[in-house]
């Protein structure tokens, strides 16, 4: 099936984990995906949608003006990335303070 999981430890039996973000992408994509939950997955209570993508809209005015409103679009993405990081950060954090418990526990 080709899931978007991430295995914690290196055995078959070991546990998995997978990122929201990449299961709404393989959901909505993945020919399996389609088959199971019809042509539409994101209609059915298995999937939530996805948020809808900006449209490029060409609006008048200078070019200055377009520059700063390109400039400013740019700083808002790079913002976004830059927040995404630190979060994907502390979450790898999280998850390798819970596996060192877990091997703690075992031990």
């Amino acid at each position: 099936m080709h899931l978007p999981v991430h295995r914690i430890g290196h055995g078959k039996r070991s546990p998995v984990y997978a990122n929201v973000a990449e299961l709404r992408f393989w959901l909505n994509t993945s020919d399996i995906a389609r088959q199971e939950y019809g042509d539409s997955p994101s209609q059915t209570n298995h999937v939530v949608p996805p948020k809808p993508r900006p449209v490029l809209v060409t609006r008048p005015g200078t070019p200055i003006e377009n520059a700063q409103r390109l400039l400013s679009t740019a700083r808002d993405l790079a913002r976004q990335i830059a927040e995404t990081s630190v979060r994907q950060r502390r979450q790898a954090e999280d998850m390798r303070a819970r596996i060192l418990r877990m091997r703690a526990r075992v031990k």
